[in-house]
């Protein structure tokens, strides 16, 4: 049958760099507000939420980039898992899926709820959980088509 190759959305790009960005400038704010006389004011609660700040942005920069930052190759016998940034591959074979679940996820927005996009995430016996959604990948549909269709027909 072949392959499927992952390919990320342009507005996942823009998305994460306003994020990134967004969040640079806010904690760079909360700087520039602590400071009094000339001197960093470090008993200003915004040099204390300016450092939790670092923390988070410095956590959630790593997480996207060795845990989101992938590319995925669905195949006739698994998944092939790419890791972009630390440059690590991982084969799952469909006989390692215990369950896929597909939810959707909105958010609130002024009086309403967002369109939202779909996720998939797949359960794997040894206790991992491997997840993608519609917001990521341009061809989110045909990636989880070829995956419900492979692991159908490798049972």
């Amino acid at each position: 049958m072949g392959h499927v190759i992952s390919r990320f959305r342009k507005g996942y790009w823009i998305r994460q760099l306003i994020n990134y960005l967004g969040s640079v400038f806010i904690i760079g704010l909360c700087i520039y507000f602590s400071i009094s006389g000339g001197q960093l004011d470090f008993q200003n609660a915004l040099f204390w939420i300016a450092c939790l700040g670092i923390i988070g942005f410095i956590f959630c920069f790593i997480t996207f980039l060795f845990m989101e930052l992938k590319q995925l190759i669905i195949t006739d016998s698994g998944i092939k898992v790419n890791y972009i940034f630390r440059k690590k591959t991982e084969f799952i074979d469909y006989k390692e899926i215990e369950k896929m679940t597909t939810t959707r996820i909105t958010e609130e927005r002024g009086t309403g709820r967002t369109d939202g996009y779909y996720k998939l995430e797949i359960e794997l016996i040894n206790d991992r959980i491997l997840t993608f959604d519609e917001d990521q990948f341009e061809n989110y549909n045909e990636l989880k088509s070829f995956i419900y269709l492979n692991r159908k027909n490798s049972r």
